[in-house]
Order: structure tokens, then sequence, then C-alpha cells
């Protein structure tokens, strides 16, 4: 009698410790859950930007899209056509800064009445047509700040400035989107550059001929907006060999970053960022071009890309190295893309991709078959979703273009655009943030993998009962 309830409990423990197996082994295959998943259409290729209550997404590819994130399908585009191929940049050299006014129409129709009263056209705030040095440098006769408030332009003679217009502009004028109201007009600015998002400041940059036209010196200029005086001046910034500049303000308006690709060898890129009133607080040198930042953790701290898939960690206040991150070694070959980060949360990612084909064999197309069941995509893009105040890899995801919304609570992904062997009308995933497994889904197979289990027990069991009475 007591070897019976001791089998019994030799057959309970079995049976848990068979379902913590399935459990353990279903939670580390299964992929992180998204909310919602909808079909894209067959001009989609990429997700730019998420709007500020995370119920839509701006899609970009041969044609631009509002993609409604609640009910999966397009929206009407509530701007305007004048507006729609509006081009007015943002920071200087900034990737991002080529669809203006998304989700703030009204600003943008601001800013277009300012650009019809003094006769700023497409035509001319462009160089088309037209061969000028100052263009051909990439300085713009236009900006407008990252939070699109407000909006700046080259004026000479008291008319708005363009690239066929002899000499080069002799002021810049900063106007308020909100009522646009003028506040300030600063003398002797050429070009603009980047106004902080509080209109506290603006640099500019201003244009000295040293003999002929081909031998200038640049001057870049912090200005205090309010008393239309200049600040400083950044000489360092002024180097023939700067190849490529990018200089943009903290989203609270209390840092200016900047960072160039020096011509010479094995120099790199310089990032470099001060306080709003232009005194440095850190210079840091990466030997790679044209290396990647983004902001997050409201602006506190600043995440860059360097060489061997490394990501480095800094606070922005004191600009000192608080730690780093390193791709692991992956059985791809993980190719490294671009950057992006969520403002106000502490999430950041990294796209990553391989292109190197699969030999066809039976076991590529048993993976890509169980792949197709268990909801992973069949593409070798992915994206490396990292916690920037922990530094450890939160999760990796299927994905080739991807957004964060500027709260860090919200994720949406997007498949890789058509022409790579992939459907037409790609997935777009939305996920929550933290990112969630599907434990319905986990405790379900767990559950059928121990009945199956249990089963073949019992069977063999019986099986040999039946073998033994013989």
């Amino acid at each position: 009698m007591r070897i019976l309830p001791s089998r019994r409990r030799r057959y309970a423990i079995a049976l848990l410790l068979t379902f913590a197996a399935w459990l353990a082994g279903c939670w580390w295959l299964m992929p992180y859950r998204a909310k919602r998943t909808f079909q894209g259409e067959k001009d989609y290729a990429a997700v730019w930007d998420v709007s500020p209550d995370k119920r839509a997404a701006f899609v970009v590819g041969p044609n631009s899209h509002y993609f409604d994130l609640i009910e999966g399908k397009s929206k009407p585009d509530p701007r305007s056509e004048e507006l729609r191929h509006t081009r007015v940049f943002k920071s200087r050299g900034s990737p991002g800064d080529i669809y203006p006014f998304v989700w703030n129409q009204e600003r943008g129709e601001q800013c277009l009445n300012f650009r019809r009263a003094n006769g700023i056209t497409r035509a001319s705030a462009t160089s088309i047509g037209v061969i000028n040095q100052d263009s051909l440098r990439g300085f713009r006769l236009e900006c407008v700040s990252d939070n699109e408030r407000f909006y700046a332009a080259s004026f000479k003679d008291d008319k708005a400035y363009s690239w066929d217009m002899p000499g080069r502009p002799d002021r810049v004028v900063v106007i308020d989107l909100d009522d646009g109201r003028q506040i300030a007009s600063l003398a002797g600015a050429c070009y603009p550059v980047t106004i902080s998002p509080t209109g506290e400041s603006a640099i500019t940059v201003s244009i000295k001929q040293n003999g002929n036209e081909n031998q200038v010196e640049c001057r870049f200029v912090l200005w205090d907006l309010q008393a239309a005086r200049p600040l400083r001046e950044f000489p360092e910034w002024n180097s023939d060999e700067a190849l490529f500049e990018v200089i943009f303000y903290s989203p609270d308006g209390q840092y200016i970053f900047s960072h160039s690709s020096i011509t010479y060898a094995d120099s790199g890129n310089v990032l470099t960022w001060r306080d709003k009133n232009g005194r440095r607080i850190a210079t840091v040198h990466h030997r790679v071009f044209r290396s990647q930042q983004v902001l997050v953790d409201s602006g506190r701290i600043l995440v860059t890309d360097g060489l061997e898939s490394t990501l480095d960690f800094y606070d922005v206040a004191d600009g000192k190295k608080l730690g780093e991150w390193q791709l692991k070694e992956s059985p791809l070959g993980a190719v490294r893309g671009y950057l992006i980060g969520s403002i106000d949360g502490k999430y950041v990612a990294l796209s990553c991709s391989d292109d190197r084909q699969k030999p066809p064999s039976k076991l590529a197309a048993w993976d890509a078959e169980l792949g197709g069941h268990l909801n992973l995509s069949e593409n070798r893009s992915f994206l490396v979703v990292i916690d920037a105040i922990e530094r450890k890899e939160v999760a990796r995801l299927p994905a080739g273009s991807a957004q964060f919304s500027r709260d860090g609570t919200l994720l949406v992904t997007m498949d890789p655009p058509p022409g790579l062997g992939l459907p037409n009308h790609p997935n777009i995933s939305v996920y929550d943030l933290p990112l969630r497994k599907p434990w319905a889904r986990i405790f379900g197979f767990a559950a059928i993998g121990t009945l199956g289990c249990g089963g073949a027990f019992c069977a063999v069991r019986w099986f040999r009962m039946r073998l033994g009475h013989h």
C-alpha cells in the first residue's frame, strides 16, 4: 500500500517537472507578443514617426501615408496640397527633417502664410538650376526648430533671399509659428542653422570672403533671440576639413550638440556638446564615419554608435561615460543599420540585417515553416531593443523599420519593403513597452506538450505491461 502513493507522487512530480521544462522552452522560443498586427499597403516602405497621441503612424514610400494604429488602415492626409510638398528643414544635417509639420498642420499653415507674404517658394528656397557655392556647402535659406514651433529664414535688403540673387543674405528673421509673431531679426547672420525649441536662442552661420569665391571663412554664431545679440562664436566648427556637420538642440533646449566627420585619415567622428550658453561639456572621438546618436530618458542620456556594433552611453549633464553595450556575435553575421530612441522613454533600438543567402536545404525549409507557425519573420532584418538605463538587451524583434512613441511606451515596426523576396503588403506591428510574452499561448503549448509526454509514457508503460503478460 505504501508503494502506490509513492509511485503516484513520483508521477506527479515528473509531470510537474515536464510542464516546467515545456514552459521554459516555450517561453524561450515564443516571440514577444504584438498588441496589434495589421497588413499595410503595397507601397509602404518604412515607419517614419508615431503621433504624439500614439493613435497613428506616418509611413513613407513612393507616397506618404497616415496609418491608423487602432483600426489598422490608412487615414486621409490632413495636410493641404501645398504643405504636403513643402520642404522646410530642421536641424542642420538632421536625417529626419524632410517631412515637416506631419502632426502640426496649424503651425505648417502659419509657416506657409509667412512664406507667401515674403515671396518664398519651393523654387526660391532650393538651389535647383542655380549654381551657388554656399548652397553646395550645405547651407540652407530656412529652417524650423525640432519641435516645429519656430521658423527662421534668410533675408537681404528686407526681402527674402533666394539662391539666384547676387551677394549673400544680411540677416536672419525668426518667427513664432504659434501666432506668426516675429521674435528676432539677427543682423549680420547669413543662414539659419538650428533654433532652440524654447525660442531662447539660435545658431546661424555668416560667410566672410577671403580672396576668391572658393576661399571663405564660415562663422557659426550662437544668438540670444530675446536681445537679438550674439552670445558666442564657435571657431572650431569653421574648419574646411569638416566634411559633414550636424548641429542640434536637446528637446528641452538646455544643450547643443554637434558632430563632424573629418576628411583626413583615422580621425573619424568628433562629437561635442555644450550647455545652452555655449560652454563645452564634453568631446567624444569615434573612429567611425558619420556615427549616429540619439537622446533618451528626457534628454538625460546620449547614446552613440561606435565600431564593432557597440553603443556608448553618456550622462549629458556632466559628459561622463555611463557604460557601453555590444551586439553579441550572431550566426547570421549581423550588419548594423540605423539607431532610434524614445525621446522621453528609456529605450533605444539598433536595426540589424544580413544580406547573405541561405543555401537551400531541408533544414532551411523546416526552419522557415517553424518560423511561420511561431509568427516569426522569414526575413533577416531584426531590431535589437536595449534598455538605455540598465544598458542591457531587452529583445530582438523581426523588423525592417521601426519607431518609438515619444514617451517610450509604444513601438511600431514594419517588415522590409517589397523587392527583397518578401510579401508586397508588409505587416505593421504595434508593441506595448515593456514588451510582454504571450503567456496564454505559452501555457497552452506547455500543457499540450506535457499531456503529450504523459500520454506517450502511459502508452509505453501499457505496451510493456502487455508484453509482460505474454
